[in-house]
């Protein structure tokens, strides 16, 4: 055992001997510690503008979000175009992925309108041509598309973002299950999303859509479920084609885009005073004037 004396000896020799070494090879160390700087800075360059969340990314999300939220408070359906307008500048990265999954999000949530309102056609055995024409099948794969985009190795860093696109991705297949024809690619579709969700609670299990890929993988594995998904496909799959909704006659003269100058437009003559909207009177029968009263008979003379 060595005693004190001795480790103060070695620990001497130790620093002595570095000392030598750096005095000898000072060129060399200098380097080294150049190249160790050289790599820090780029990593941090890369993970900030590559694959981190610059600060302008912030101010442009923002503003993409509001749109996108206008137009739903509008018309019930998000906006995808502002995040696609957004994802044109920013490839990859978590910026890149969390515009690209609010995209995606937004496009499954389209899908699941188009297919109600197509129920809600077959139904009524009416419909506009824009409904008729509306493809929630393919609304769904162009969800599946944009969702495995962010799923690739060289975009989404944020584990939280991973997990998110994931399980959306397992949700859009979930969905295009409901709308497709045959039992046999149910299963599939199915299992596809089965086996997302599978990974969302496997390599993402310290996020919170691990809880939520555990809760749809216990719902898919009952037994009526398939069923149920089958059911459904059927049932969308049989449903006859409505009839188009002619639109309203048009005021405009046939093949023209303009205006009559001369033609005579109807209308009801109004005034408005102060808040309130004032009617034409109604036209009455004049009045026919009072009858003058009769003079007085002349007294008949009787003296003849």
């Amino acid at each position: 055992m060595k005693t004190p004396i001795q480790e103060a000896n070695s620990l001497e020799k130790l620093l002595v001997s570095t000392g030598n070494y750096l005095k000898e090879n000072r060129e060399k160390c200098m380097q080294m510690l150049l190249l160790i700087l050289v790599a820090v800075a780029a990593v941090i360059f890369l993970r900030t503008f590559f694959y981190g969340k610059p600060k302008k990314f912030q101010q442009d999300f923002d503003q993409a979000y509001a749109i996108s939220s206008q137009q739903a408070m509008m018309t019930g359906l998000p906006s995808v175009e502002p995040y696609d307008t957004l994802a044109a500048h920013y490839s990859r990265g978590d910026a890149g992925a969390e515009v690209r999954v609010n995209a995606a999000e937004a496009v499954v949530k389209i899908g699941q309108n188009q297919v109600e309102r197509k129920k809600a056609a077959g139904r009524a055995g009416k419909a506009a041509a824009d409904v008729i024409a509306m493809n929630p099948e393919a609304t769904f794969n162009d969800a599946i598309k944009r969702f495995e985009e962010v799923t690739s190795p060289q975009m989404a860093v944020d584990p939280d973002l991973a997990a998110r696109a994931l399980y959306g991705l397992a949700s859009a297949w979930e969905n295009l299950a409901a709308v497709t024809a045959g039992d046999d690619e149910v299963n599939v579709k199915l299992d596809t999303a089965r086996g997302i969700y599978q990974r969302v609670a496997d390599e993402f299990a310290e996020t919170p859509f691990a809880n939520q890929a555990r809760t749809r993988l216990a719902e898919l594995d009952a037994p009526l479920t398939r069923e149920f998904y089958k059911k459904s496909a059927a049932d969308y799959v049989a449903m006859p084609v409505p009839e188009e909704i002619k639109p309203e006659e048009s005021i405009l003269p046939e093949g023209s885009d303009e205006l009559d100058p001369n033609a005579e437009v109807g209308s009801e003559d109004f005034s408005l005073e102060g808040d309130e909207v004032v009617p034409p009177a109604e036209e009455t029968a004049p009045a026919e004037p009072e009858a003058a009263p009769a003079e007085d008979a002349a007294p008949v003379d009787d003296d003849d």
